[in-house]
């Protein structure tokens, strides 16, 4: 299994480290992808999975992505794995720079993927190559959730004796740079696509409490 993991180009944060980890343990030979996007300038995040043991390592990088919202991101994330033909995408909740956890949302939603916030654990699902299953708590109980390929799933950072990423003693990949025109996008229209008309960033009225990244995107999607 090809298992893609969102990092953050300058830093690996502890959320998307455990991410990183559960990766390692799900994959168990197989090919685990770090994949950011960013100026290209800051690779350290990057850096850092693959001393962690990912096998592969991919930075979109344009100078413009640094100053874009999280649409275009994720977009420039979700064109890289899918040239990637990685089937899973696993995520931390939130990064610390941008915070409210919408990257992986929008990644699953333009790869047209299902998505499965704040997993505990990731597994195999027996008999399902189309599949694997996810641990999730909800109202104080532990479910097991089946989950549809292709799918994102995002994890917060990891606990005492969790999924957490170290140090491994192999041989390290490299970082394959890639441009917003290797992966055909058009970076003007995607930021103009994700603007809604009339408004700014600076003028966007306060949107209402939302349970979830999921929820906001959604909300934001219908307009």
């Amino acid at each position: 299994m090809k298992v893609a993991v969102c990092v953050e180009p300058d830093a690996l944060g502890p959320a998307a480290r455990a991410a990183l980890g559960w990766a390692l343990r799900l994959a168990a030979g197989g090919d685990v992808i770090a994949i950011a996007a960013g100026s290209g300038r800051q690779r350290g995040g990057l850096d850092t999975a693959l001393e962690l043991g990912a096998g592969r390592a991919i930075m979109v990088a344009d100078p413009a992505l640094s100053r874009m919202a999280p649409a275009p991101i994720a977009a420039a994330i979700a064109a890289a794995v899918r040239g990637s033909r990685a089937t899973l995408v696993l995520a931390g909740t939130a990064s610390p720079r941008e915070g409210r956890g919408l990257v992986p949302a929008l990644v699953a939603h333009a790869m047209d993927a299902a998505v499965l916030s704040r997993a505990e654990e990731v597994t195999l699902a027996p008999s399902r190559p189309d599949a694997v299953e996810a641990r999730v708590r909800s109202g104080g109980r532990r479910l097991r959730l089946l989950v549809p390929l292709p799918a994102v799933i995002t994890f917060a950072p990891a606990g005492q004796g969790a999924g957490d990423a170290r140090p491994v003693a192999t041989a390290r990949g490299t970082i394959e740079a890639l441009s917003a025109r290797d992966l055909g996008l058009d970076l003007p229209a995607l930021a103009a696509s994700a603007e809604p008309a009339g408004h700014s960033d600076r003028r966007r009225p306060r949107a209402a409490a939302v349970s979830s990244a999921e929820d906001l995107v959604a909300r934001w999607l219908d307009g």
